[in-house]
């Protein structure tokens, strides 16, 4: 698999979730790219008619994901993520695509772990007292959240 662009990455990821959550029942919509924080609206009949779940959906060729966040934005994160996150890897090896699905709060708890471990590592340098620094998830991480399609049902 040739690199791709950020956004034919992120593309190509939304659509290929938008596509599994169809084939699991759901109906799925991209939102257009006004909507902060949420990538696809999902219906589905378990849920009920009139609750909606909305998923971001976060793209990477590489070991890591920025999921949205910045170490600044820590405290805000119950408002920032609106709903479920599915993570998709598209592992140039051997061309195939992994799904890590997380509901809400599992993102909160993952983003809080990684942050705290980052910020307790040795740094090379000083860390900015602003803290603008994106925070990124490793692959490594996730492993528990492979297809775990069934965490999209836990919406608030």
């Amino acid at each position: 698999m040739k690199q791709l662009s950020k956004l034919i990455t992120g593309m190509a990821g939304e659509y290929l979730v938008a596509g599994q959550m169809s084939l699991r029942g759901w109906t799925a919509n991209l939102t257009y790219k006004n909507y902060p924080g949420v990538d696809i609206i999902g219906q589905h009949p378990y849920l009920g008619e009139n609750t909606i779940a909305k998923i971001q959906v976060k793209s990477s060729e590489y070991p890591s994901f920025w999921v949205g966040i910045k170490h600044s934005q820590r405290s805000q994160m119950s408002h920032l993520i609106k709903g479920p996150y599915v993570l998709v890897y598209f592992n140039k090896k051997d061309d195939n695509v992994e799904y890590y699905i997380l509901s809400k709060q599992q993102m909160i708890d993952i983003i809080n772990q990684s942050d705290d471990a980052w910020q307790t590592k040795e740094h090379k340098r000083p860390l900015s007292p602003d803290y603008s620094i994106k925070i990124y998830i490793d692959r490594d991480d996730l492993s528990w959240f492979r297809d775990k399609w069934e965490n999209l049902f836990e919406i608030d």
